[in-house]
């Protein structure tokens, strides 16, 4: 409500500051990963078009590292760290699909990636709660329909695993939003 947009006006620089810090280790990380391509493609056309994605999404972030400050509505910060955030997630669903990892290293950056979605970069609560959602249902297709290697116990582990950090970064975000507010 109103409370709520005022508050947020008043801590858009503090929150900006946040995001930016997010950005920049995100984008280090992202670019970095590049790395992990290479053992898994080796010097292919695939790694070459997945490093080029990695370099945009490299300089994508470092525009909306000296962008973010600028910004002076609310809304319009929320919706580009939304963009922003599901740009990552197009990275990583990319990445996943073309190269050769284990499906245990994607579920566990997808796991890191929804608590960070809820806890660490700031925007509105349904904003934070989208980006993790959509990967959650990305990663609950994988493990129902392409994963027919794993048995009926790890299907269910995953599953219980999504749904519990879905629900540990619900409740955390909202128990520092309510801190945050006092």
């Amino acid at each position: 409500g109103k409370i709520d947009s005022e508050y947020r006006e008043n801590k858009l620089r503090i929150d900006s500051n946040q995001a930016r810090s997010v950005v920049v280790v995100v984008a280090v990380i992202a670019l970095a990963y590049a790395y992990m391509d290479y053992l898994a493609l080796g010097f292919s056309l695939t790694y070459y078009l997945l490093l080029i994605i990695r370099g945009a999404f490299f300089l994508l972030s470092l525009f909306y590292f000296f962008w973010l400050p600028q910004l002076k509505e609310v809304n319009l910060f929320d919706s580009a760290i939304l963009i922003w955030n599901f740009l990552l997630i197009a990275l990583e669903l990319v990445t996943r699909i073309q190269t050769a990892w284990e499906f245990n290293e994607y579920i566990l950056i997808h796991y890191i990636l929804i608590l960070a979605f809820y806890l660490v970069i700031p925007n509105r609560f349904s904003f934070r709660m989208l980006p993790a959602l959509v990967i959650t249902v990305a990663d609950a297709v994988t493990i129902s329909t392409h994963t027919p290697d794993l048995n009926l116990v790890t299907i269910i582990h995953y599953f219980v695993l999504l749904i519990s950090m879905n629900l540990l970064g619900i409740l955390s975000s909202l128990r520092l939003e309510q801190h945050d507010y006092n």
